[in-house]
């Protein structure tokens, strides 16, 4: 897991066209799923540092894109994607946390 620092114009551009890939899997993803309420999907999680299947619906979201960010959910640990990024930097980070 990785934080990008775009500091200038020149590096938004260059990761706008990084971006223009992962927007077309999200599209594939919609557009794969349109008439479903819900759907799994096979990945990694870090927090439970499982291959695993996540639930994807469309409660948040558009109705024309899922809500990735919040409706991604671990089958097993439950956190969404937002809660596993959080867990995820904690744990690179966990020199600086009091546990």
């Amino acid at each position: 897991m990785q934080l990008l620092k775009i500091s200038n114009y020149n590096e938004f551009v260059d990761y706008m066209q990084i971006f223009q890939k992962h927007y077309k899997v999200e599209k594939l993803i919609s557009n794969g799923h349109k008439t479903k309420t819900s759907w799994g999907m096979y990945g990694y999680c870090e927090a439970c540092d499982n291959a695993t299947k996540f639930m994807l619906d469309w409660n948040y979201s558009d109705k024309i894109t899922p809500n990735f960010r919040e409706r991604l959910i671990c089958g097993d640990c439950g956190l969404n994607n937002r809660q596993r990024f959080v867990f995820g930097k904690s744990k690179e980070n966990r020199k600086y946390l009091l546990i």
